[in-house]
């Protein structure tokens, strides 16, 4: 699980720095930001050539942030493999429970018909 949780990490990072280039407006100045903070933080080792050459989680967040804004879509596809999942999941939900319901009112109107009152 520590690839997945590295991803994950990584995806986070990524949408908090595309939130802040939102609401600042501006991408290269939460570029520069990402960037200045890396370099003040107190667990960076002394630059060398080889550590700034390397491709790690806040050299691709810069970089990301340099490139084209990525394309915001305002819904999921639907005919793709985890949208026919969904589907196929709230088709059996909404069977499910009017199956549940009509069980309950066939069992009411069976005791009420059953019970004198």
């Amino acid at each position: 699980l520590r690839p997945l949780r590295t991803a994950v990490v990584y995806t986070a990072e990524r949408w908090a720095d595309e939130e802040a280039a939102r609401s600042v407006a501006d991408r290269r100045t939460v570029a520069r930001a990402i960037g200045r903070a890396a370099l003040l933080s107190a667990g960076t080792p002394a630059p060398t050539l080889a550590a700034l050459a390397g491709t790690g989680p806040v050299p691709r967040r810069v970089a990301a942030l340099l490139g084209p804004a990525p394309v915001a879509h305002s819904r999921p596809a639907t005919f793709t493999a985890a949208g026919l999942a969904l589907w196929g999941a709230a088709a059996g939900t909404v069977v499910s429970a009017m199956s549940s319901a009509n069980s309950a009112v066939t069992l009411f109107l069976v005791l009420h018909a059953a019970t004198p009152l």
